[in-house]
């Protein structure tokens, strides 16, 4: 028996299609890009940081370079960049 589907190819919403033309963008190897959405924005997170004069002083890091956009979906992903990529050839 043949199957048969229905559904009708939708076109990404314009979020998601600014979102897959970013992540599909090569990166340089220098750059930081989260490996799940593509965004290069980042967040670090202080945990007892104390306002200081010239801004917050002090605490301990309790996350650094996570990515910001999956940060504010609830999921915690570590945004590193390609170590193979910056290596010289031949080491």
């Amino acid at each position: 028996m043949c199957s048969v589907s229905l559904a009708v190819a939708r076109q990404p919403s314009p979020k998601v299609a600014v979102l897959l033309r970013a992540k599909s963008l090569p990166a340089r190897a220098d750059q930081l890009r989260c490996r799940r959405c593509g965004s290069q924005t980042y967040a670090r997170v202080v945990n007892g940081a104390v306002q200081g004069r010239r801004g917050p002083t002090g605490g301990t890091v309790v996350y650094a370079c996570i990515c910001y956009d999956c940060l504010m979906s609830g999921i915690t992903v570590p945004m590193i960049w390609d170590v193979q990529s910056i290596t010289p050839e031949g080491n």
